[in-house]
């Protein structure tokens, strides 16, 4: 698709940490407006809209100034997408360096994994980008994302600028 894409709205939950905050588990449920997929029959195909519920488990580990993440997320159609029934997994392993207090230059490797269609669509993709805390209370990110490795899906590259706002 093009143009605007995805609208996710997420809670956050922090339940394990050490005093320090040098490494932490948190779990993240929301639902996601999807407008860069669209399932026709068993296969996808570039925009359209539905909801979708995800949820993810994420662990953070900071080494000094050096970050890493691993993130495991697991998503579903909303029963008012009625026309498709399909998960979505996802793994993402990312891993940053902490130049200021609001500058965070990242590089991931995210593994996506769409099933069941007619035959699951599968790719690992390297992404480079910055994090920019601009406030307290939001979050930038900017970035760009390459497929390195496709099974039933195109190569394809990805510009993407997101924000977070802290409550």
């Amino acid at each position: 698709g093009g143009g605007l894409t995805n609208l996710e709205v997420e809670f956050r939950y922090k339940f394990l940490s050490d005093p320090d905050d040098d490494w932490a588990l948190a779990a993240v449920l929301g639902t996601t407006s999807r407008n860069d997929f669209k399932i026709l029959g068993d296969s996808l195909s570039p925009t359209s809209t539905f909801q979708t519920f995800d949820a993810s488990l994420v662990a953070r580990k900071n080494f000094g100034r050096f970050t890493t993440n691993l993130e495991l997320s697991w998503s579903v159609p909303l029963p008012t997408h009625n026309q498709s029934r399909f998960s979505q997994t996802v793994v993402n392993l990312a891993c940053g360096y902490q130049l200021t207090d609001w500058l965070q230059p990242a590089l991931e490797l995210n593994y996506l994994h769409i099933s069941p269609l007619s035959d699951d669509f599968e790719t690992l993709s390297g992404t480079a980008g910055v994090i920019v805390k601009a406030a307290d209370w939001i979050t930038l990110y900017v970035g760009y994302q390459r497929t390195l490795l496709a099974r039933n899906s195109d190569l394809f590259d990805t510009f993407f600028l997101g924000t977070n706002f802290t409550f």
